[in-house]
């Protein structure tokens, strides 16, 4: 008889994935404070802004909603910052991300393609911002072709978090993830 607990592999998944996700958005804030000094021209004085959307994660995983995990980064973030706390979510994540990016619901904004919408990106970069993207985009085009600059991450629906299934990139390159990070998961 087994005494292990049923959901501990779930639990363990999900906080390989809650850990990789940090990661990313570690790596995406060291991009932007390495950019601090840099404006566009004809940047003013606007205010940082991060948007986080966290896929497969529930309502209060978060320290800063009352989750169960300690998020102390995230939660000063949360502390000096907006917090929604009234996005619906469409379901799935293709359309949630249409839905964020767009400020649509997702068939108003051509769903995939985004063909009826200007997306955040294009708004802020026009505005004097440097825009960058981390993680999932599973959308078509490619993210630098919707406004942003910089882009992390993976165009498909899904791939292992650990070894990226060779299908991560950096800007429009090919991007390997290191063999001592790939044997983590």
């Amino acid at each position: 008889m087994c005494n292990k607990n049923p959901l501990q592999k779930v639990r363990i998944k999900s906080l390989r994935q809650f850990v990789l996700t940090l990661i990313c958005l570690i790596a995406l804030m060291h991009c932007i404070s390495g950019c601090k000094n840099i404006k566009r021209k004809g940047a003013h004085k606007n205010p940082n802004i991060l948007v986080v959307l966290l896929d497969d994660m529930g309502f209060s995983d978060l320290g800063c909603y009352g989750g169960e995990i300690e998020t102390p980064a995230i939660d000063r973030l949360a502390e000096k910052g907006l917090r929604f706390s009234n996005f619906h979510n469409n379901g799935k994540c293709e359309p949630s991300r249409v839905s964020l990016l767009s400020g649509l619901y997702c068939y108003q904004a051509g769903s995939r393609s985004l063909s009826h919408a200007a997306i955040f990106a294009d708004v802020a970069k026009n505005k004097g911002y440097y825009t960058f993207a981390t993680g999932k985009w599973h959308l078509e085009d490619h993210p630098m072709n919707r406004g942003f600059d910089h882009f992390f991450g993976f165009l498909g629906g899904a791939c292992s978090y650990f070894t990226g299934n060779h299908s991560f990139i950096l800007d429009h390159e090919k991007f390997d993830i290191p063999e001592d990070i790939q044997t983590f998961g």
